[in-house]
């Protein structure tokens, strides 16, 4: 059903709330409805400019991508996120799975190196070994905590190469 303009009558396209012909308000509160419309969208597209992304080419919102951007960081995701095409193309999402795909390997060769020293200095071995298991744990978690809040937290080597891969500067 075709909606047409109540001021001059002209039909208004795919529910335009500004006529094209003659340039007035159709929507219900008139102006000021629209003028408050139009900034939402601009803070919005602002928000997106922040953080270094496009809010149109976004196809996750910023309130939706926290949640998986910290699942990614329990490794079956992140695989899953450079396949499935919502999450693909965010980069937000993809720097966050590719930093949870490097991260576990740095922590298994800092736990080797740490096990090989055990095995040359048993005191200075287990103590390192203690601090590496401890760091690793406790880095996860602040890795989960920064992605639930929209934040992408770059380790040292690790998010530099991530956001690389993921193609942020």
């Amino acid at each position: 059903m075709a909606v047409n303009c109540m001021h001059c009558g002209a039909v208004l396209s795919g529910g335009m709330a500004i006529c094209q012909a003659c340039g007035r308000t159709n929507a219900p509160g008139g102006r000021a409805q629209v003028v408050k419309r139009l900034r939402v969208m601009a803070a919005g597209m602002a928000a997106g400019m922040k953080t270094g992304g496009s809010v149109m080419a976004d196809p996750v919102s910023t309130g939706s991508r926290n949640l998986p951007a910290m699942c990614s960081y329990l490794v079956l995701p992140a695989v899953a996120y450079f396949f499935v095409e919502p999450y693909r193309s965010n980069r937000f999402l993809r720097f966050h799975a590719i930093q949870s795909l490097l991260f576990p390997v740095v922590c298994v060769l800092l736990v080797s190196l740490a096990l090989l020293l055990a095995s040359l200095s048993a005191l200075l071995g287990w103590l390192a070994l203690i601090l590496v298991v401890d760091a690793c744990g406790v880095l996860f978690v602040v890795l989960l905590l920064k992605a639930y809040r929209g934040e992408a937290f770059r380790l040292p080597w690790l998010g530099d190469l991530a956001a690389q891969q993921a193609g942020w500067k």
